[in-house]
């Protein structure tokens, strides 16, 4: 049986076709925002819960939406901001770095002290009411930035009630905030959970027929193709939805759907990811990584207190903080001892990854 992508070269191609072709075919794209979205119904839902409280009490819950890349988090929230006019602010953690940067972009000035900035916003929202989304604040460049920033949103919140959404591809953040602000925010949590094979397919299939209804493009798939892709974005990108469409895409463009292509592809891309990922991460996260590497390599399972004891003058709560963030990137996992219950260790979530941060880490040295 043969595969491949049909061109009607004997009619003139769609330009609007053509046109999609010299770059990527948005929809196949994450930045594409479908007129329903699959498999989030109820997520959708909770999110507009918030603007729709806010909009009729002037109040609504903080809601903190976290889950891995790629299981919807962006067009989701995208969706429903389209939806909205202006009763919002939304920053990414991505461009602004910093607590101070945060706060700028909040208000919408360029003070020099975060008391300043934080006293302006205090006063601007009590006039003015609006809802404060904050994407991407695992992006901060420093563990004590996404500390201070919650600092600031807590009296920002206890001052104005002003409802806050923050979003993050990290595991227990709520974990690097004091727990006044924890208290006090009291943070409705919203959990992506990753895609499964069926769901993968499904979108991805679904995208395809959106072509092809679109543009009369007659993408056709292999049988092999969809149960290929699905398997590699669970195995490569824990579920990420992201993954399958940039595959999908590459392919599509490339007319190309063999196993050995895809192969290709993600092996690429995974070199790519992987490297800049581990350069832009904080010094001190690098520190510890090259501490478990260096314990692992005696024993796969390493003791918390180990990591107290051998990595520095940190106190045993910055140490706590700093696994807490190195779980939340999804590399390492937390486990009890099966002997004594009190002992908590932690190891790489798997033997692919430890050996991949090691390669890369040699590289860096």
């Amino acid at each position: 049986m043969a595969y491949r992508c049909r061109r009607n070269y004997t009619n003139r191609v769609p330009t609007t076709w053509q046109e999609m072709q010299e770059e990527k075919v948005k929809e196949l794209t994450e930045f594409y925002i479908p007129e329903r979205i699959l498999y989030r119904d109820e997520h959708i839902n909770n999110i507009r819960e918030v603007f729709t409280r806010f909009k009729k009490h002037g109040t609504a819950k903080n809601l903190l939406i976290q889950g891995f890349s790629g299981t919807g988090k962006t067009v989701c929230i995208n969706k429903i901001l389209t939806e909205q006019e202006n009763s919002f602010i939304y920053i990414s953690g991505a461009q602004q770095v910093t607590a101070n940067q945060v706060l700028r972009s909040i208000v919408d000035l360029n003070f020099s002290t975060r008391e300043r900035l934080l006293s302006e916003a205090i006063r601007k929202f009590r006039k003015s009411p609006t809802i404060i989304i904050i994407d991407e604040i695992n992006k901060l460049k420093r563990v004590e930035e996404v500390r201070w920033l919650f600092n600031d949103l807590n009296t920002l919140y206890r001052e104005t009630g002003c409802p806050i959404i923050l979003i993050t591809n990290k595991r227990n953040v709520l974990g690097l905030a004091d727990h006044d602000a924890v208290r006090t925010l009291f943070f409705r949590i919203l959990e992506f959970k990753p895609y499964n094979a069926l769901e993968i397919r499904g979108i991805i299939q679904d995208r395809i027929d959106l072509v092809n209804k679109k543009y009369d493009a007659g993408i056709s798939l292999p049988e092999h193709f969809l149960p290929l892709v699905a398997a590699i974005s669970i195995k490569e990108a824990e579920g990420s939805a992201r993954l399958g469409l940039f595959l999908t895409n590459d392919c599509v463009l490339a007319e190309e759907f063999s196993e050995e292509h895809v192969r290709k592809v993600i092996k690429e891309l995974n070199s790519g990811e992987w490297v800049e990922f581990i350069r832009n991460m904080p010094s001190i996260e690098k520190q510890f990584l090259k501490l478990i590497l260096e314990l692992a390599s005696k024993d796969r399972i390493i003791p918390i207190a180990s990591l107290v004891k051998l990595g520095g003058d940190y106190p045993p709560q910055r140490v706590s903080q700093i696994v807490n963030a190195l779980q939340g990137y999804g590399l390492i996992e937390r486990i009890k001892s099966k002997i004594d219950k009190r002992i908590v260790n932690v190891k790489f979530v798997s033997d692919d990854i430890a050996e991949k941060i090691d390669k890369i880490m040699e590289l860096e040295s």
